[in-house]
Parts: C-alpha cells; structure tokens; sequence
C-alpha cells in the first residue's frame, strides 16, 4: 500500500501579518483620527475626531454527557464536567477605519483568534481584510451558496449552530453600495483550507475510518498554497419588493476525494489503495431570493457547481452538479414559529461515473465509496437534507422551547436536538440534547451511539 507523505504548514504569522499590513498603512493615513499628531496647533479641537474601543463578550460553563454502550447496556455518562469557555469581542472604531480582534478561550484548547480584520469606508465603499467569517446566499443554515468559509464538524455538538462551526480565514473583501437596496462584492481568499473533521474521537467518520482500516493512510486536511486562491463577486439588489442576488465563485470543493484503484493479489484478494487525496476546483454560478408569499418568509437559492469533468468520464474529478435550498419560516397558532429548510445537491452526468472496465482491477471513479467491509459502489446521483426548526417564546420571552431536527432523505438518518433555554438580564441558562439515528451508512446516522445532553450556563457582558 501506498503511504501519504504528511506536511505541516504554519499559518498564523503569515495571517497575522496580513493583517498588521492591511491595518497599519490605514492608521498612518489618518492619524488626526487616533490622537497620534499630525495637526496643526491651530487646528480647532472639534475638528479632531477620536476614536473609540469597544469591548463585550462571555463567560460559559458547561456540563457534557455522552450515552455509553457497555455489555450492550446504554448509560449516560459524564463527558465534560466544568468545562468553562467563551469569547471577548473587541471593536476599534475611528471615522473611516474599525478594527476587530474576537478571540475565543476554553480550559482545553486556551486561547484561539476567532476574527482578526480591519474595515476602511469611505462613502458608498467599504474594504475589509483580515481573518473573517463571511456570509453569501440567504439560506438560513448550511445553504449551498454559502461556501466562503471551511465548517469545523469536529465536534457535532455544535450543529445548530453555523456561525461558530466556520473557520474564519483570510481574506480581502471589497463592497460598494449603490444605493439602499444594491451592493456590489468581491471577495479574494490566497489560501484553501478544507473542512476539519475529529480523526481520533467519537465524532470521527466512518468514510475515513474505512479508508484508514483498507488502505493503510491517515487523512490530512492541510493544504494552503497561493495556487489554491479563490474568490468571486457577488450582486444584490431589491426588485418590486423581491430580494435578489446573483453571485460567480471560483473555489475548492473543501470535502475531501479519495483517487483509488482496486488490485487482485493472488490467490484473489482484494485490496484497495489509495493514490491520492483530491481537492477538486469548481466554479459556481449561483442565484438567490428572499421573499413574502402567502405569510411565509421564503428564502430560495440555486446553484451550478462546474468542474473540469463536463463528461463526467474523468475518475480523478468529481462531476458537475446542481445545488439548491428552499426554505421559509411562519408565526404558527400560539405564538410557535416554524421555520423550514430544503438542502438538495444533484450530481450530473452519472452514467458516466468512470469503473474500471475489469472487475477486479484498474481506476475507481473518485466519486465511488467503499463501505464498511471494504465493498466499492456508486453514490447516489442525489443526495436531499432537510432542516427544521420549532420555538415557542414564554414568561416575556423570557423561557424559549426549541427543537431543531435534520433529516437525511437519501441517507435515512436524522439528528434532533430538543432545548430549554431560559435568559434573564446577562445570564443564559441552556438544557439540551442532541438524539443521532437512522442507516448507520449516513452521514447522521453514523453516530447513533453518540447521544448527549448538555447544560451550559452562560454570562455575557
């Protein structure tokens, strides 16, 4: 079997210096806004604009159970206890210039920069660089325009929540208004960095367990190269009352693909090796549109994702494919909001999936997957997720019912994740569960032994 030579890449200097390089010139270019000099003595104090530093964030402790499997007995069992973590926002604000540094802490992993950039405006422009979390598209969750930043599923506690599963990384975006309903946007990210999964722990996937047990590599998701850059524009405006954006994208697909061949030994075994792990480049043409019909908020986006493989014949490349989200939320009957998502992603050209010609040796398409005993087969051609959500808001909006449920269509799993959440003045207090079921083959359901309840309790400030 062939091994896969590993490398480790630093990162933080180089993006931390994109940073002071972006923010530093812009402080020399306006000094009266800081109180640095640069004025003259006659100058009339009102003139002279200060600046300002805000500061916020929170403090949390939380309280993690894992159900535990032992002689076929289940049990809860204490996970994380006295975990404490959070995050403090800062915001250096000036007449055309903002900087904001969001750091994030916990007793595990210390302290970790969340964002780091800094914002020049002028007018109708705006300009932005740094480490940053930005969002395109209109779907509320896991929407198939949104593909700017990498997710962190490494821990899938965090599944409701989006924006603290993506990793901010660096980048220069530039906007213009035109007027109050129409920007124009461009964004430049140099470097790719692909999804990070747990490759030691529970929330481990079974696909690169699999790949691991048969074809003897470890995964790796480090790749930042300057040829691996990516960017797109972006346009939004309103139209009688619709919100309507079109948007193009260069990017990586940050899912990895494994480049396999399948060899016979004698006397007939067969073993699967793995040549390669690909990132493969797509260019995204995508539209979407926000809203009212009937009382319901709806929010629709479509996508053609392009790669190279137009003939759907190249085994090392993945297909084109169509992408798509439909959603809405509605005020219910006694005051509980529903609010729903369809995530759809339709592969082009399968018929053309490449299989070797031989039936025990030669190229497999890299869109093939091998399962749990080392057996190849096709992907489904389709692959549907819906999301929903359901809220009801008690005592002043005070105590909040939640429950959030994902169902794999294709896959036949799901994940629901009931909570209590109960917030006064500063203080936040959380209970909730996250219950993983279905085809142990998907990518839910692969976790059906993983339930957990947590409590968090949390103080902002």
């Amino acid at each position: 079997m062939i091994p896969l030579r590993l490398k480790t890449v630093k990162t933080i200097p180089r993006t931390m210096g994109i940073f002071l390089l972006l923010i530093l010139p812009a402080l020399s270019l306006f000094p009266q806004d800081f109180g640095f000099g640069g004025e003259d003595e006659d100058t009339p104090a009102e003139k002279s604009v200060p600046f300002t530093l805000e500061a916020g964030g929170e403090i949390s402790g939380r309280l993690l159970v894992y159900k535990q499997v032992f002689s076929g007995e289940e049990t809860f069992r204490i996970k994380e206890a006295g975990n404490i973590f959070g995050r403090l926002d800062t915001a250096f604000r000036s007449t055309y210039l903002d900087a904001f540094l969001n750091l994030r802490f916990d007793t595990d992993k210390l302290l970790n920069v969340d964002e780091a950039y800094a914002r020049f405006t002028l007018q109708a422009f705006t300009a932005e660089g740094g480490l940053r979390k930005l969002t395109w598209g209109r779907a509320d969750s896991f929407g198939p325009l949104d593909i700017i930043n990498p997710l962190d599923y490494s821990d899938l506690t965090n599944m409701g929540d989006i924006k603290a599963m993506k990793i901010a990384r660096p980048m220069l975006h530039l906007s213009w208004n035109f007027d109050a309903f129409s920007k124009l946007e461009g964004v430049f990210v140099p470097w790719f960095k692909a999804h990070t999964f747990d490759m030691a722990g529970r929330w481990k996937p079974s696909q690169v367990e699999t790949i691991e047990r048969f074809a003897g590599i470890s995964y790796v998701d480090k790749k930042e190269d300057l040829a691996y850059a990516q960017g797109g524009i972006r346009f939004s405006t309103t139209w009688n009352d619709i919100d309507i954006g079109y948007q193009y994208y260069t990017g990586i697909f940050q899912r990895p693909a494994f480049a396999l061949n399948k060899v016979m030994f004698p006397p007939g075994v067969i073993i699967v090796i793995v040549n390669d792990i690909r990132y493969n480049r797509f260019h995204q043409f995508g539209v979407d549109s926000a809203f009212v019909w009937l009382g319901l908020n709806i929010r629709a986006e479509f996508g053609l994702n392009l790669t190279k493989d137009i003939s759907g014949d190249d085994p090392e490349v993945e297909n084109p494919s169509l992408v798509y989200s439909v959603g809405f939320d509605r005020d219910l009957f006694w005051g509980i909001n529903l609010n729903l998502q369809m995530n759809a992603k339709t592969r082009l050209r399968q018929d053309k999936l490449y299989i070797s010609p031989t039936p025990y040796s030669g190229k497999l398409d890299i869109e093939t997957e091998m399962d749990t005993t080392g057996r190849v087969r096709k992907t489904s051609p389709s692959s549907t997720r819906i999301t929903g959500i359901l809220s009801k808001k008690l005592f002043r909006d005070e105590l909040e019912l939640k429950a959030t449920a994902l169902w794999g269509i294709g896959d036949k799993d799901f994940l629901v994740m009931p909570a209590v959440i109960w917030t006064k003045n500063d203080i936040r207090a959380e209970l909730a569960a996250g219950f993983f079921g279905g085809d142990k083959t998907g990518e839910l359901g692969q976790y059906r032994d993983n339930a957990y309840i947590k409590t968090v309790l949390t103080w902002s400030f």
